[in-house]
């Protein structure tokens, strides 16, 4: 019991947060050659993985960290595998999502049960698959 009491003492001495506070983790800085160039970029989005017959999946929220020309880092719930295609809908002010596609680089434990995903920008392309997804996710 005492070594539990010495640990977080130890650790509020050492200027970390509460560790039983409800306040999330700040986002990770970035890190690595990927984000070298990258800006803070605070959006809510959408994400689905793309099947194998390059259909978007099911659709999950996270929110985006940082932004680069070449790379997109967001943080959610969800694990995704290395060199996996991601579908994303960026819902910013405007009345319909900004689409973006990529293939994950990198996909870390964050921490409070968030992953950190890095994926490298890539071309949306044109299909009915990738239309409807967007619709339906620009519609709530």
């Amino acid at each position: 019991m005492s070594g539990a009491n010495t640990r977080q003492t130890a650790s509020r001495a050492a200027g970390d947060a509460d560790p039983w506070s409800d306040t999330p983790p700040p986002p990770p800085a970035p890190s690595g050659r990927h984000l070298k160039d990258a800006k803070a970029f605070n959006a809510e989005l959408d994400a689905a993985e793309m099947d194998d017959r390059e259909r978007p999946s099911a659709t999950w929220t996270a929110r985006s960290t940082h932004l680069s020309r070449s790379h997109l880092a967001f943080l959610s719930r969800r694990m995704v595998y290395r060199d996996r295609m991601v579908v994303i809908a960026i819902h910013l002010i405007d009345d319909q999502p900004v689409p973006l596609m990529g293939k994950v680089i990198e996909c870390d434990y964050h921490g409070d049960g968030l992953h950190r995903t890095i994926i490298e920008l890539t071309p949306v392309p044109r299909s009915e698959a990738i239309t409807a997804w967007i619709e339906s996710v620009s519609r709530g």
